[in-house]
């Protein structure tokens, strides 16, 4: 709990400050369209086999949406940001950090999974993996989320994401409904899992910190 509401007060500062600086907004934005985005593509390329159904892909097709929704928004910001602006690092904060930050949890969680499921065919381990990044992510989301729609009306600023929100917590509940039905120690996975979650969050909320201060003090950015 302390952890969480430490994140919580520096997730505050952070995005107040990027909300209050039109080009840290844009390249927000467009960082979190880019983990959308990966969203969509991992779950495209995971290995799922027999458990692709109609709420993967549904999650698959929103991820795509939100993605759009976030890189349609930067003209909110920037009416004059060229359609070509794309997910190069210098476009996105901290763009190789947001990409390892993915990737590593990905990697971690299927590491972890492998030493209790080692009779499992490759199509179950994937499923279960996609299950709990998943329900990692978008808790994390959850919390970052509300706080930046909260930031954007206390600043008055033109964008409104209540209505990703609201999928996203949809989406959250059917992920645990999915994780309880496949894994009968979900409760001591969870709490393993979103230990090792907060320890890479936390890694990756410095490097946010890094990028968004160091620019607003005029310096050299880190990736």
């Amino acid at each position: 709990m302390q952890k969480r509401n430490e994140h919580i007060r520096r997730i505050e500062i952070l995005l107040e400050e990027i909300i209050k600086k039109p080009a840290l907004h844009v390249k927000w934005l467009n960082t979190l369209s880019y983990l959308e985005h990966m969203g969509a593509k991992k779950i495209h390329k995971a290995n799922l086999g027999l458990y692709i159904n109609e709420r993967i892909l549904s999650h698959a097709c929103e991820e795509a949406r939100h993605a759009y929704f976030y890189k349609k928004s930067i003209r909110k910001i920037d009416p004059n940001i060229p359609e070509d602006f794309n997910y190069s690092y210098i476009n996105l904060i901290a763009g190789f950090s947001s990409f390892k930050y993915f990737q590593q949890l990905d990697l971690e969680v299927l590491k972890y999974l492998k030493n209790f499921f080692k009779d499992s065919n490759k199509s179950f381990l994937s499923f279960l993996c996609y299950l709990y990044v998943t329900y990692l992510i978008e808790e994390r989301a959850d919390m970052v989320f509300n706080i930046y729609q909260e930031r954007l009306e206390k600043l008055q600023n033109p964008i409104n994401i209540t209505s990703v929100i609201k999928e996203e917590e949809k989406h959250l509940k059917e992920i645990f409904d999915m994780i309880q039905k496949f894994d009968p120690k979900y409760d001591q996975h969870l709490m393993e899992l979103s230990n090792l979650e907060t320890n890479l969050f936390d890694w990756y909320l410095n490097r946010l910190e890094k990028v968004v201060f160091r620019s607003s003090e005029g310096l050299t950015t880190v990736h």
